[in-house]
């Protein structure tokens, strides 16, 4: 029978082992997981909140940045974006202080609700008192950054490219792009340009900050007027040296007058003909560079009060009678010569036809007097070449050719990105950046339409943030979980951990009862009961100390081994490998620990009861006869002790 009995109590020896290692793992999961101070306590051991900053943050910018996943060379504006520099300024923003603070903050609100101590939570992160250390952070970054270099190289230049404005130049004016953006740059360099920065900060820095809606910098620049029109006189007089002008003033201006006024063909006496282009070719050897220089420099009187806004409008009055008189000067040999060859192709007169002809400038003979040359012709009939020229050519064009700044511009299409009324009111009123310059920047920058637009809302929800803080709650979880039947789950998963910490000492009265079951399986007596309910203590003691111990530290060497080969970057990787060695030290090395302590108890339970067995076994036995004397004389000796008990009280 006791064989049967100690059959079935060794079956039991690994359910209390189940059981155990439950119990211990329950007790400790209660007194570390479901505690906020074990989380603060080891991210103080960790020193988590300085590696964030100090290690964390530049690694991962550093390794995006080597993925391609953060382009830091698309970063418009000179801002400093190394991982270093981005580190810095976070930290100064948010300080490890701060950080704790708030980590504390959310664990403490987090962990009573998730346990089922707290029915209801709200977590607030309020970045308000870092106003201050943000704005000096902000300012910072907008005067070190090169906002100027950032206009000028690519605003500026690639809206020029993009327009084609160096080839819808007005008045024959040839430039470059670097001449037009060297111009530029000298009416707004770069040293005013950062002290006009500097006293616009106090605007922006309310808006990035959520304190504002809408921020408008303005940079103004009709201070550089001045500089904006020798600038502008520049631009023309350089482009103006070569052919521009010429070509301007006579295919643009001069030839339509012409031809207009003109028709195509001026016919003079005889048949003497001048085409348009044959007088254009005339005028165009009439106009000095002295002429030319003239009227540059009338142009850039008018055009530049115009570009800077001073006049909003002008008028080039163009002198063309003197041109056109010199013109017709410049005729008169190539018409001399016109009639001459007309006059000498005619036949020679016979005697009859001398007696009936007639010179004059109304028709052309039929035939030429054979002693009359060109020259007696022309005194014959009164010919003047000059005259003729004069009323042909001179006396039906106009006196002067007005240009309006209509006409000027009007080859400057009003889809050009930059279009000359941009450019005066940029010159006028200063270059004016708002939030919607800023969101279109930001869209411009990003990779497609759908991430800009992310870009955008990410911007105004940390703008949000920085204004009011970041608020979440119960209600916010739920809504995240989804459904009320996945929620009520979840809610019904926090009330069994409640329930089952506030009745966590019961989880011991269970691996008792295994012991005591086992104890009076295994035992005959109360000694050897005690040594049998010691043996599964110690047995699930011992294997949970080796377990937890030497089998733990091996284990955890090949876990080690697993996270360095997974790629991560080192100073994560060792962070892991911290963090791996503080989770032993503070969650399995005490139940390894405790494991042990068990282990002893088993060890001096079986000890115990093993002395209490053999001293039960060795204890001498009184034969029955014997313990008939014994009970007998015992009755003597009482009666001997109440006799004298009875004296004495006679006594008193």
């Amino acid at each position: 029978m006791i064989v049967i009995r100690r059959f079935f109590a060794i079956l039991l020896i690994p359910v209390f082992l189940s059981l155990f290692l439950a119990t211990l793992l329950v007790f400790r999961v209660n007194d570390t997981l479901l505690e906020p101070t074990y989380y603060t306590d080891t991210f103080l051991d960790l020193d988590l909140f300085n590696f964030i900053y100090d290690e964390g943050i530049p690694s991962l910018i550093g390794d995006a940045e080597k993925d391609g996943r953060f382009p830091a060379d698309q970063i418009p504006l000179g801002i400093d974006v190394s991982p270093e520099g981005i580190s810095s300024n976070i930290k100064r923003v948010l300080p490890p202080v701060w950080l704790e603070d708030n980590v504390t903050t959310v664990i403490n609100a987090a962990v009573p609700y998730i346990t089922g101590e707290d029915e209801h939570f709200q977590i607030t992160i309020v970045v308000g008192d870092r106003i201050e250390a943000a704005t000096e952070v902000f300012n910072e970054m907008l005067l070190e950054a090169d906002i100027h270099g950032y206009l000028v190289g690519e605003v500026v230049t690639d809206q020029i490219d993009e327009s084609d404005i160096l080839g819808q130049l007005p008045l024959g004016m040839t430039l470059t792009s670097q001449q037009l953006v060297d111009g530029i740059v000298e009416i707004v360099p770069e040293a005013w340009f950062r002290e006009q920065v500097a006293g616009v900060i106090d605007e922006v820095t309310p808006y990035l900050l959520g304190r504002e809606d809408t921020f408008s910098m303005t940079i103004p620049v009709q201070e550089r007027a001045e500089t904006g029109i020798d600038v502008v006189e520049g631009w023309v007089l350089t482009s103006l040296e070569g052919e521009g002008a010429y070509e301007f003033l006579l295919e643009e201006q001069i030839a339509p007058v012409v031809q207009a006024s003109l028709g195509a063909v001026v016919e003079l006496p005889y048949g003497v003909t001048f085409t348009n282009a044959e007088i254009v070719n005339a005028i165009s050897q009439v106009l000095p560079v002295e002429w030319v220089t003239d009227r540059v420099q009338e142009t850039v009187d008018a055009v530049g009060p115009y570009m800077i806004g001073r006049t909003e409008s002008f008028v080039i009055v163009v002198p063309l009678a003197d041109r056109a008189a010199l013109a017709a000067s410049v005729l008169v040999d190539v018409a001399d010569a016109k009639f001459a060859e007309i006059y000498t192709s005619l036949r020679v007169c016979s005697v009859e036809e001398l007696l009936s002809l007639s010179l004059t400038l109304d028709a052309l003979p039929v035939c030429r007097p054979p002693l009359i040359s060109y020259a007696q012709l022309k005194g014959v009939v009164g010919l003047d070449v000059l005259e003729q020229l004069v009323a042909a050519i001179v006396e039906p064009l106009p006196d002067s050719i007005t240009l309006t700044d209509e006409q000027v511009f009007a080859q400057f299409g009003d889809n050009s990105p930059v279009s000359i009324d941009d450019l005066r009111e940029i010159l006028r009123d200063g270059y004016t950046f708002t939030e919607e310059d800023l969101e279109s920047l930001i869209r411009a920058q990003a990779s497609d339409y759908f991430v800009g637009n992310n870009n955008v809302r990410l911007l105004h929800r940390i703008r949000g943030y920085l204004r009011d803080g970041f608020t979440f709650d119960d209600a916010q979880l739920r809504e995240i979980v989804g459904r009320d039947s996945e929620f009520d789950l979840f809610d019904s998963g926090r009330g069994y951990i409640g329930l089952g910490r506030d009745n966590i000492s019961f989880l011991l009265i269970v691996p008792g009862i295994i012991a005591l079951i086992v104890g009076l399986l295994g035992g005959r007596r109360w000694g050897s009961r005690l040594a049998w309910a010691g043996l599964p203590v110690l047995v699930s003691g011992a294997m949970a100390a080796i377990a937890m111990g030497p089998l733990a530290a091996y284990g955890f060497e090949i876990l080690d081994d697993i996270i360095r080969q997974k790629g991560f970057s080192s100073v994560f990787t060792e962070k892991l490998i911290d963090t791996r060695i503080e989770m032993q030290l503070s969650f399995l090395a005490p139940m390894a620990s405790q494991s042990g302590t068990a282990a002893v108890v088993g060890v001096v339970m079986v000890i115990l009861g093993m002395m209490l067995a053999k001293r039960r076994r060795h204890k001498p036995r009184v034969p029955k006869q014997g313990r008939a004397l014994e009970t007998k004389a015992s009755q003597e000796i009482r009666s001997v002790v109440d006799s004298l008990k009875d004296e004495l009280a006679a006594e008193d």
